[in-house]
Formats: structure tokens, C-alpha cells, sequence
């Protein structure tokens, strides 16, 4: 008879594997200390709650790594926000806001002061890429004279 795991919902499996993780040692070292001692129960539970800890202590390590790095993502995010921002004024109020720019969006904002809602339009256009020309800043008839 073959196991097919794909009809089996997949938090199902989940809890299966995590208690396999935590018996298959458990009884590994239940079974190590009954070839020492002939006592296997006890042994057995200490082991599994040990192995219960380990595991509950590396799960609040790793959710811990976990949300500093999604919080540096968001600092990061945020940082980048705030570099691409714009002093634009209120179309209502004419007072300068501060707004973060996102071409990927609609950009509306509410007016700090008049609390309008705003809307930001771009305008784009290309120029030519072009070298300056050599000038003389101490003037055209320089001779060497005073």
C-alpha cells in the first residue's frame, strides 16, 4: 500500500513531521538509556520534553531572526520612501508637503494643513546629452597682461 501525500492536507503533514522530529530522538535516546539502566518509560518522557523545549527554543530563535528581518526589509522600505519623496504644494491651500513618490501607484495625498485630497501629476521629457565648452574664465584677451 503506497502513501499518497498529496490527499492529505498539508497542515496535516506538518503536524506529522513535527512530532516525528520529536519522538525519532526521544526514543533513540529512551532507547540508549533502557540499554544502560532496563527503564525506558520515564526516560522517554524526560527525553521528549527536552526535545519539546529544544524545539520551542529554536522556534522563538528563528521567529525572532524572522521578524527583525522582515522589520529591516520595512526600515529599508520606508528609507527608500523617503528618498524618493517631492515638496509639492496643495492645490487647494498652496502650502509645501512632502510626499513620497511611487511611479508604480497613483499618487494622492491629503494636505497636511487643509486635509484636500491631492493628486500628483508627472510630466517627463528627454534632453540631449551634451559636453561643455572649453572656456576661458579669465577672459577672451588674455595675453599675460594686467
Amino acid at each position: 500500500m503506497k502513501l499518497n501525500l498529496n490527499k492529505i492536507p498539508s497542515n496535516i503533514v506538518l503536524i506529522l513531521l513535527s512530532l516525528t522530529a520529536w519522538i525519532i530522538p526521544s526514543l533513540s535516546l529512551s532507547f540508549a538509556v533502557y540499554l544502560l539502566t532496563n527503564h525506558f518509560i520515564v526516560p522517554f518522557l524526560i527525553n521528549l520534553g527536552i526535545v519539546y523545549l529544544i524545539g520551542y527554543i529554536m522556534d522563538l530563535f528563528f521567529k525572532y531572526k524572522t521578524q527583525n528581518k522582515i522589520l529591516k526589509f520595512e526600515i529599508d522600505t520606508k528609507t527608500l520612501e523617503l528618498q524618493q519623496s517631492v515638496e509639492v504644494s496643495c492645490a487647494y491651500c498652496k502650502v509645501i508637503n512632502v510626499i513620497p513618490v511611487k511611479l508604480n501607484i497613483r499618487n494622492t495625498f491629503e494636505c497636511n494643513s487643509c486635509k484636500q485630497i491631492n493628486l500628483m501629476i508627472f510630466q517627463f521629457a528627454t534632453a540631449q546629452v551634451t559636453t561643455p565648452l572649453e572656456t576661458n574664465l579669465l577672459g577672451a584677451n588674455n595675453n599675460g597682461n594686467s
